[in-house]
């Protein structure tokens, strides 16, 4: 016989936007409490001295950048209704929920993240892929060491446009527990190979599963 789950499982989808850019993971996790807490639904808290709800999330950004696609995993308690507009219009605007929804799959399932980055650059689209087509060797940090490491290994897809000025780069860069790259490190190599960037704006526009499927 298996064990009673006493929650249902809810995921959300939104956006980080405006003065969400600028929080932090902390802040990030702090507003979503109170917002949970404000839409008045059962939500399902923690057991302890300091009950709050229980939260999972995609990988946090880096401060400053934008995304259209993050996800969070929250618990109701078992049987209570999904209020969409309830949940919906407890958000700020700069945490735009776009979808709301009964997960089918884990959140460990999510492989790789797609990023558009924009930037003003001394180079032209063709001297960036060609530094790309190549091994790119960068310090890449972990939460343990540093090494130098070839980071064109992370990235499964990247096309460039360019107009009046501007590179418009899109990829797809590694992000499991794995396998991970910040956009950061794309940056800081055609830096350090003396592309001149000014301007540099990052959104993240999807997350995807090991064969490249749109994750949700």
């Amino acid at each position: 016989m298996s064990d009673f789950v006493p929650f249902d499982d809810v995921r959300a989808v939104f956006e980080k936007t405006g003065a969400a850019v600028y929080f932090s993971h902390l802040d990030l996790i702090r507003t979503v409490s109170r917002a949970l807490r404000r839409c008045g639904l059962d939500i399902w808290m923690t057991e302890g001295f300091t009950p709050r709800p229980h939260l999972v999330f995609t990988p946090p950004l880096s401060l400053g950048y934008q995304s259209l696609c993050e996800i969070m995993d929250f618990r109701l308690n078992k049987g209570a209704s999904l209020d969409k507009d309830a949940f919906f219009s407890a958000f700020p605007a700069a945490l735009k929920i776009r979808d709301l929804y009964i997960p089918q799959r884990k959140l460990k399932e999510i492989a790789f993240a797609g990023y558009d980055i924009s930037f003003a650059c001394s180079a032209s689209g063709n001297d960036i892929s060609s530094l790309f087509s190549k091994p790119v060797n960068v310090i890449k940090k972990t939460k343990r060491s540093q090494q130098l490491t070839d980071i064109t290994k992370f990235i499964k897809h990247l096309d460039l446009s360019e107009f009046d000025g501007i590179i418009n780069m899109s990829v797809i860069l590694s992000c499991s527990a794995v396998e991970s790259l910040s956009p950061s490190y794309l940056l800081s190599a055609m830096t350090q190979n003396g592309f001149e960037l000014q301007n540099a704006a990052i959104c993240r526009t999807a997350f995807y599963d090991s064969q490249l499927n749109i994750f949700k």
